[in-house]
């Protein structure tokens, strides 16, 4: 629950669960109970919280009901505060139109089919935190369900081939390795399934029909983790494939003959009632394989009874008609009001009509909370704040360990891992809320001064009047205007740029020979009389070759010179490894390998670790890492943007810092005295890893004995930036990481000159992304954010003009006028653009419109909708690259670009 580094003792959640609870009752209800129906005025969500608690009982189910599914997320996350895992679980609707060809992912079924086997099954009381469509879902009838779910002991009699038959028949998929939810694999009498019940796949060892052994295992590694005397197991699909099911749906079908043509699965749905065989999306249309409908309502056991609580009843009410008029904007009314609300639903009203509800609102029509108060402290003050309270203190933090350290002497402490939306006492105890401090990540689009550069989009619709640009061949001159004429080769468009003493004509099909001017201050505007331009480009030419036989020379030195060997292997290497959360993939564990092999031979690494964005190379550099310090060698790793660097730090933070390993961060932002402390911690080598911008190269870093060098997003940066590092230490192992490797690198690659490793394969349990090519609409636009939003999730909204950005955002908020919408661009003061950035991490921004800033690095999972306006003007390379800011998640992403009707 927390590090009992930081605290004397470790408390039990049940202990702070029961203190906060008999506080709450005796000193904020004064032992009066709330009755049906009552109405509580509840000022903030912590009110919401506790009150919540002190309804649970034994044989009670508790839904907290809200109205999305982000606000299922953020309350879940307060309640794990004080419940234990098996007391608490959250219910949502699948992330999926009710008639698009689109299944939920097998996270999401396993997440939803659990939690109806827990609220069915489980004997003692349990909170379930609910969006309003995920309760009034449809779903199979409760004892249907428990027919179908199986408690295994070890020694019970089983056919191997009855079981196989039972789990075919309620969605589970043979495989030849079980990976996923979902899944089984049968090996001679070893059969192996992953159900919802558990987080970690089942494995049924059988002597002939009789279980012998069973245990849990581990679908990364395939290796048995625990021993199990008896398991339970429960439906993956919210229906049961038999005639009794076929023969409802068939008549169900037969009825709904006339009127829904559009809905494709209806059709697939008659294959199935005759051939069994599953298509996406089939589990939209389990409410018509049953003659009477359920909801998640009805699941819980006999002995037990519901309690509803009801958040923003009135907010409830809107979101629910809101979605509704959502679909009627997809479908027709018909389908809509006789099909969707007929079977697939259950009507908002079935909620307000439960025999106990309880309705909880911010706004003063109840009964208040008035013992509540809410306190403000700020982390600067807590020591003082704390030392003068008399009371209980609970402080709570995901990731204060270092603030609440200095604490650990009062004995009125207690250090509790978890989340809280803010600070209150009641009455002599406090809970006093320290949010943990997260960073966003963003690689700023730095356009190249040559080369295959802007498209027409960016000359033609981002750059002013006025403003400077470059031509290949003539030099920097200034933009005038895009101008139409006709000569006898016919009527074409030209782009004018004036000149000191003239101007040119460039055609639009040759606007790849012109770029904008990204230099700092005011250039001087080339004479096209004079030579002083081809006079410049000759000493660029001469400045690049000059770089080339440097690295020449580099190259070969580094090829005779003799680097570290890392050859030894200890047991903190895999306990290191073991800390990874998620299962490599085969490519991903190749590239560990190579590098690992490189690290070990005495010739100086120099490999390119190549792979599509979230697949993993980050990981491939946290094991370099490690493995360069715990051979007493420092390692620095280069990220081209300040936020991304903050990123890093994070993510090498949380892992690494565990181990005793100190880990430093050197961007602008760092103030002059840190800076200091960082020289003389690298020259002392009290610091093991340092991760930054390009303002290592520039600090004057005398390191005690660097040995690895990673670069993040090598295309990022210059030749010579990426160079002057290694000539610091010619013999230091270097490890680039790049999705896009500039064609340099690639051309040494594939010749040798550095080796490559390559991801090709997803994470396991990625989906792929769902891309759809259409044209601007008001309603489509509307439909994509509103589907993200309702579960959860956040919204890319890519458009590429600065000039009107902000009139474009202020369309997107009278679309979804509940929505949070920010705009990105690159003119934006860095701080500005940090602090939006920041906002929308942590999902205080529902959209981000934003120009192709958001190409490169920015990484939340969480954003899984992208939509591209005028993505006419696009390569496709540039497309799949934006295409990768989504997706980045188990959870399903949505990328649609959109062209104009004219």
């Amino acid at each position: 629950m927390y590090n009992s580094k930081y605290h004397k003792g470790q408390m039990d959640k049940s202990i702070l669960l029961e203190r906060v609870v008999n506080t709450f009752v005796k000193k904020v209800l004064k032992e009066e109970k709330i009755g049906n129906g009552d109405s509580i005025f509840a000022k903030n969500d912590v009110e919401k919280i506790l009150l919540t608690l002190s309804c649970l009982k034994e044989n009670l189910r508790v839904f907290f009901v809200v109205s999305n599914a982000k606000k299922v997320n953020k309350f879940y996350s307060y309640f794990k505060t004080f419940l234990r895992e098996e007391q608490l679980a959250k219910l949502l609707n699948y992330d999926v139109l009710p008639f698009e060809p689109l299944s939920p992912s097998v996270t999401e079924k396993a997440v939803r089919l659990n939690t109806l086997n827990r609220s069915l099954s489980y004997p003692s009381n349990l909170l379930i935190v609910a969006s309003v469509e995920g309760i009034l879902r449809s779903t199979m009838p409760p004892v249907d369900f428990a027919e179908h779910s199986f408690h295994i002991k070890r020694n019970d009699e089983w056919r191997l081939a009855k079981l196989t038959n039972i789990l075919l028949s309620v969605g589970y998929e043979r495989v030849d390795t079980v990976r996923e939810y979902g899944q089984f694999a049968v090996r001679g009498g070893i059969l192996d399934l992953y159900s919802p019940t558990y987080a970690v796949p089942i494995r049924l060892e059988f002597f002939g029909d009789r279980v012998d052994d069973i245990r849990l295992f581990d679908p990364k590694t395939q290796i048995s983790v625990e021993k199990k005397e008896e398991v339970d197991v429960c439906p993956f699909d919210e229906f049961v494939k038999n005639k009794a099911t076929f023969g409802t749906l068939q008549n169900n079908l037969n009825e709904l003959s006339r009127g829904f043509d559009e809905i494709e699965g209806l059709a697939k749905l008659r294959e199935f009632a005759t051939s069994g065989i599953r298509f996406e999306n089939i589990e939209a249309f389990n409410c018509l394989m049953y003659k009477k409908r359920f909801n998640a309502l009805s699941y819980t056991p006999s002995n037990a009874s519901v309690l509803l609580i009801v958040d923003e009843p009135d907010e409830l009410k809107k979101y629910f008609a809101g979605a509704i008029e959502n679909l009627k904007e997809i479908y027709s009314d018909l389908i809509v009001d006789h099909l969707y609300l007929r079977y697939f639903t259950f009507p908002i009203e079935t909620i307000f009509m439960q025999k106990k509800v309880i309705y909880l609102s911010k706004y003063k029509n109840g009964r208040p909370l008035s013992e509540i108060k809410q306190i403000d402290v700020s982390p600067s003050s807590l020591k003082t704040f704390v030392g003068n309270l008399k009371g209980s203190v609970f402080l709570i933090s995901n990731d204060g360990k270092d603030r609440i350290k200095e604490l650990r002497n009062f004995e009125q402490v207690n250090c509790i891992v978890g989340e809280l939306p803010n600070s209150v006492r009641f009455g002599d105890l406090y809970l006093i809320s320290l949010p943990g401090v997260k960073r966003a990540g963003i690689r700023e689009k730095t356009p190249t001064r040559f080369g295959k550069g802007m498209n027409v989009l960016e000359l033609n619709e981002d750059l002013k009047r006025g403003e400077f640009v470059v031509h290949k061949d003539f030099g920097i001159g200034r933009f005038k205007d895009f101008e139409t004429i006709e000569n006898i080769l016919g009527i074409k468009e030209y782009c004018v740029i004036e000149y000191a003493d003239g101007k040119v004509y460039v055609p639009i099909e040759r606007l790849d020979r012109v770029q904008k001017y990204i230099g700092e201050g005011e250039p001087s505007i080339t004479s096209l009389r004079s030579k002083s331009w081809q006079r410049k480009k000759k000493k660029i030419s001469e400045a690049i070759e000059r770089d080339i036989r440097a690295l020449v020379k580099l190259y070969a030195k580094r090829e005779i010179t003799k680097g570290f060997s890392y050859d030894s292997e200890d047991k903190v290497f895999e306990d290191f490894d073991k800390t990874f959360p998620y299962i490599e993939t085969e490519d991903q564990l190749e590239a560990i390998e190579d590098v690992k092999e490189d690290m070990r031979s005495s010739r100086p690494m120099d490999r390119l670790i190549c792979g599509d964005v979230g697949y993993g190379k980050t990981e491939v550099a946290l094991r370099a890492a490690f493995r360069a310090v715990m051979h007493g060698k420092q390692v620095v790793v280069m990220a081209p943007t300040t936020l991304l660097a903050h990123q890093h730090y994070e993510v090498f933070e949380e892992r690494i810092k565990q181990f005793g390993i100190e880990v430093a961060l050197l961007t602008r932002m760092q103030r002059p005295t840190e800076v200091r402390r960082i020289k003389d911690g690298i020259r002392a080598g009290k610091i093991d890893i340092l991760i930054g911008t390009q303002k290592i190269l520039t600090t004057g870093l005398d390191f005690a004995d660097l040995g690895l060098l990673i670069v993040d997003e090598e295309q990022r940066f210059g030749v010579r930036q990426k160079e002057k590092m290694k000539f610091l230490r010619e013999s230091i192992d270097v490890l680039t990481l790049t999705a896009t490797p500039i064609p340099r690198t690639l051309y040494m690659s594939l010749n040798g000159i550095r080796d490559i490793s390559i991801i090709r394969q997803p994470p396991i349990g990625r989906l792929p992304i769902e891309t759809f090519i259409l044209k601007n609409s008001d309603k489509i636009i509307r439909t994509a954010i509103m589907r993200e939003i309702n579960r959860g999730g956040q919204v890319f909204y890519l458009y590429n003009r600065i000039n009107d950005i902000e009139e474009v955002a202020a369309h997107i908020r009278s679309l979804v006028s509940q929505a949070r919408v920010e705009c990105v661009h690159g003119r934006m003061k860095k701080l500005d653009l940090e602090r939006i950035m920041d906002e929308f991490y942590r999902g205080n921004i529902d959209i981000l419109v934003a120009t192709t800033i958001i190409e490169n690095g920015l990484d939340i999972p969480n954003a899984n909708t992208l939509i591209v306006d005028n993505a006419q003007n696009f390569g496709i390379a540039q497309l799949y690259q934006i295409r990768g800011r989504v997706g980045r998640s188990t959870r399903r992403a949505f990328a649609y670009f959109i062209y104009p009707n004219t």
